[in-house]
């Protein structure tokens, strides 16, 4: 059943005001409340005796270590059991008859052991993002691009990851940080093409080509304005706006913004920007394509909007 409804403080009664939460704490609990809780169970989970048990074993994860098998297994059914006993408070919250203020608290505490669990997963398998990141390094992409697209991949294979299989992880993360590793090297070339390293005119001692390459460099930006304003790439409010702050479009914010500038500005993560940002550079070459014909809107061989 796919549960749409979200708690607020007049559905769970008069008494939620009493309840002493922070503002992290019901950021994190409309979270929780807004979607389902995804977990892979097990028959174990059921065993109430060998549950406790398990999850209060404790496992040390060293920055750069490597986990063993059983450790490994230890985190993966400790991460599952959290999301297990999420899911049921989440369902006992979102029902009239059951709900309980009580819930809220330990629902909390079961997020706080899930993401718990699940840091230490990814800190005992980092070595192995960086290891691949430094494998895909070329002379176009910076290393700390492709570590951060390799956490991400991380992360999401961790969700993913069925350990009721009795396959080892790291098999199954070298594979997906490798794919999103592939498809990033392919993107930035790409990107690359469209929005190439901005001209300095430090290394020009032509006053004559510098004037025209800054001519052509500002009609290039006056065609790309051209190209968002008429929305020809049919870019969304929020991937016009994350491609007006990046490259320096914004009449408010005319300079141009890093990922982390322009994410703190929308309330993002700089992942989160990065992602918008990557859809949206493909819209727009997508559009460049179709429209390259059009002498009101050429570009040229390139877009001048520096890459940062």
């Amino acid at each position: 059943m796919e549960w749409r409804q979200q708690i607020d403080e007049r559905g769970l009664g008069e008494d939620f005001s009493r309840l002493s939460l922070s503002r992290d704490q019901r950021r994190r609990l409309k979270q929780i409340v807004a979607r389902p809780v995804e977990y892979i169970g097990a028959p174990c989970f059921d065993r109430c005796a060998f549950m406790a048990r398990l999850m209060r074993q404790d496992v040390t994860v060293r920055p750069h270590g490597v986990l063993t098998g059983p450790q490994e297994q230890i985190l993966f059914q400790q991460l599952n059991y959290a999301r297990y006993r999420m899911h049921r408070l989440r369902q006992q919250l979102l029902s009239p008859s059951q709900g309980r203020l009580e819930d809220i608290a330990e629902l909390l505490r079961w997020r706080q052991r899930e993401q718990q669990a699940r840091n230490q997963i990814s800190t005992g398998n980092m070595k192995l993002v960086f290891a691949l990141a430094q494998r895909g390094m070329n002379g176009d992409t910076e290393w700390a691009d492709l570590v951060g697209e390799g956490s991400v991949a991380l992360l999401q294979a961790i969700d993913r990851f069925d350990w009721t299989r009795g396959y080892k992880f790291s098999t199954y993360a070298w594979r997906a940080i490798e794919w999103s590793l592939k498809r990033a090297r392919r993107q930035h070339y790409r990107y690359r093409r469209f929005f190439p390293v901005p001209f300095d005119p430090l290394k020009e001692k032509d006053d004559h080509l510098q004037q025209q390459r800054e001519e052509h460099y500002h009609e290039q930006v006056r065609a790309l304005r051209r190209l968002i304003q008429a929305n020809l790439a049919d870019l969304s409010a929020k991937e016009r706006l994350v491609v007006h702050l990046r490259f320096g479009l914004h009449q408010v914010v005319p300079e141009p913004l890093t990922l982390k500038q322009t994410g703190e500005t929308l309330g993002l993560s700089k992942e989160r920007a990065r992602q918008i940002q990557n859809r949206a550079l493909a819209k727009l070459r997508a559009a460049l394509a179709r429209h390259r014909s059009d002498s009101s809107m050429a570009f040229g061989e390139h877009c001048p909007v520096a890459w940062a």
